[in-house]
């Protein structure tokens, strides 16, 4: 069976082209519905012709076709535009999170002089600074300032990527899905604190507490706050071949 293994591996057709020439000029569309389009199609091209890398003898991956080219050589060239896509998608998705985690930031970074109440203008501490609920919002804000923060420097990681091929497996999918949910948890940690300064300063008009957080809930049972990893390995499709 390995025989006939490396028999299969090393076919070559008019053109000159082995098997890993074959998977290098696949680049056509995916056929799955996916968000991120062809930045997890990008993924899937390259896992795929690492898989096959793995299965063919070394000479077979500097081997070239009539046109003089290995395999690398020519599934750079097939997919010099499928990575310039990928690149425009995953820059508008980063550039839309980016505005929101900066303005999250400054809401945050705000607050600290607009405290809930004031200052106590006799000794210059806040005026609630022993209520325990006014606690909880400073450190609320104080989180959700560092989480904003962390997410606006994790995107400027990605804006000085290269975009090289490699960096669609894992680093540009990492990053961007680190960034935003370092994000969506800034937004969940600054809606907590918001409410924790509403209870503080209308404490004694229980009800109208009581209709935002009714309010705040039904919200969220409309909407998904839990983000989905479109590059989750789990979920993609098994990248393997059966070669007899």
């Amino acid at each position: 069976m390995g025989s006939m293994k490396d028999t299969v591996t090393q076919i070559r057709d008019k053109e000159g082209n082995n098997i890993l020439h074959s998977v290098a000029m696949n680049s056509g569309k995916s056929s799955h519905d996916n968000v991120w389009g062809a930045a997890y199609q990008m993924r899937l091209e390259l896992l795929w012709f690492k898989e096959v890398s793995l299965m063919v003898p070394p000479q077979s991956k500097e081997m070239k076709n009539a046109q003089g080219l290995p395999p690398s050589e020519l599934f750079t060239n097939n997919h010099k535009a499928l990575a310039l896509e990928g690149e425009a998608l995953i820059k508008g998705t980063m550039g839309q999170s980016m505005v929101a985690a900066t303005l999250i930031s400054t809401i945050g970074f705000s607050v600290v002089f607009t405290i809930p109440g004031g200052y106590n203008q006799n000794n210059g501490f806040p005026i609630f600074l022993q209520n325990k609920v006014f606690m909880l919002f400073i450190i609320l804000d104080a989180i959700s300032f560092l989480l904003s923060s962390f997410s606006i420097i994790t995107f400027l990681t990605i804006m000085v990527t290269s975009y090289g091929q490699n960096d669609f497996v894992e680093t540009l999918p990492q990053n961007l899905l680190l960034g935003q949910a370092t994000l969506l948890l800034s937004i969940f940690t600054t809606m907590i604190a918001f409410l924790a300064s509403f209870f503080v300063l209308y404490h004694n008009s229980l009800s109208i507490v009581i209709a935002l957080l009714a309010t705040v809930r039904d919200g969220f049972s409309m909407v998904p706050w839990v983000p989905r990893n479109p590059f989750d390995s789990k979920k993609m499709e098994k990248i393997s071949v059966n070669l007899v």
